[in-house]
């Protein structure tokens, strides 16, 4: 008889203040220390540490872009699980208001001597610049599926 295969992977985002994303996926993309990670179902278990960057998952309907910050993702039985300082889906992001947030960051990095705001600063920069990557990646694929 034949192993029923799964198709999906379960991915749950968490942050600190909410749950950005809850739901299956064909398979998912994730930024780490050493590069980037492709998850696929029966995919061995892993622990990794994740890193600002854009993480991907697919499903039938298409691919959905998200901007995640420092974290972890645990995969256990076709259950990833990513828990991070910061995430975004992308959609919801506009990139007029990014252009915004990029010039009173940059202000207040100038204005800012104390060393750890200055880092601070530094790292909303840093998710910015992926932010308005990812938005680039979607609006990209967006068209080319017209």
């Amino acid at each position: 008889m034949k192993e029923d295969v799964k198709k999906e992977v379960y991915l749950e985002i968490v942050t600190p203040v909410k749950v950005i994303y809850r739901g299956y996926v064909n398979s998912i993309i994730v930024p780490v220390e050493d590069g980037m990670i492709g998850i696929l179902p029966r995919h061995v278990n892993t622990l990794a540490r994740i890193i600002p960057g854009i993480l991907i998952s697919k499903t039938d309907k298409g691919s959905s872009y998200f901007v995640v910050g420092k974290g972890f993702m645990e995969f256990i039985r076709d259950k990833a699980y990513v828990i991070t300082d910061n995430a975004e889906i992308i959609e919801k992001i506009d990139f007029h208001t990014l252009e915004k947030e990029e010039k009173e960051l940059r202000e207040k990095l100038k204005e800012t001597p104390d060393k750890e705001t200055r880092d601070e600063i530094k790292y909303a920069l840093l998710l910015n610049s992926y932010k308005k990557r990812a938005l680039q990646l979607f609006l990209e694929t967006k068209d080319s599926t017209k």
